[in-house]
């Protein structure tokens, strides 16, 4: 018989889910994933991404407008709604910081996000690597730090409820670090790079 596929390894390719598979979806990030939001069609998905977020600022700071006011993406989270899908990516406005800890808080984060959806498969999103040129300028965002949290969040998918989606074979060049002629300042994508990489998240899904 055909081995069964290893969920403990990365999401492996599937046939593509259309739009309205994400309806009960949730997209939690930082500028790179409001860049999929906006350029990708996830129409019908709740958009828990903002420009700046950090792992902190989850529980801190009231980005998310909802009929009621403006809400943390932890409150957001924690609403009446019960998303089936949650998608995260943060980290890289983290980095400054020690990753160590960085390591803790988004592991910290994760629980809690299964404390508030409990029924919720959990997607967490490799953080994308920057150029070539953004990793020799000697700040903390470069790809060595880059891959210390990758390795780690990747021990949190548990091959049952949270999977990792390995993004970065998408974008990558030969050396490993974000393709230049996707990216003007180095860390972001352009536009038709965010178009590809929402189509991709369509085609790598659990379905149980």
């Amino acid at each position: 018989p055909e081995k069964a596929y290893d969920y403990s390894l990365p999401v492996p390719a599937t046939e593509a889910k259309d739009n309205s598979w994400f309806k009960d979806a949730a997209f939690v990030g930082d500028s790179r994933m409001e860049g999929i939001m906006n350029y990708a069609d996830f129409e019908h998905s709740s958009n828990f991404s903002h420009v700046g977020l950090n792992v902190a600022d989850v529980f801190t700071k009231p980005y998310i407008k909802t009929e009621s006011g403006t809400v943390t993406v932890a409150d957001a989270l924690r609403n009446d709604l019960k998303y089936g899908k949650v998608y995260v990516m943060l980290g890289i406005n983290d980095i400054g910081g020690s990753v160590e800890a960085l390591k803790q808080t988004y592991s910290n984060l994760i629980d809690k996000i299964r404390d508030f959806q409990p029924d919720a498969i959990i997607y967490i999103m490799s953080n994308l690597h920057v150029s070539a040129t953004q990793d020799s300028r000697g700040t903390a965002v470069n790809n060595a730090n880059l891959n210390n949290l990758n390795d780690y969040t990747k021990t949190l998918a548990d091959g049952e409820t949270i999977f990792y989606l390995e993004c970065n074979d998408l974008f990558d060049d030969a050396n490993g670090t974000l393709s230049s002629d996707i990216t003007s300042d180095g860390i972001h994508p352009d536009g038709s790079a965010y178009r590809k990489w929402g189509e991709w998240v369509k085609q790598n899904a659990i379905v149980k």
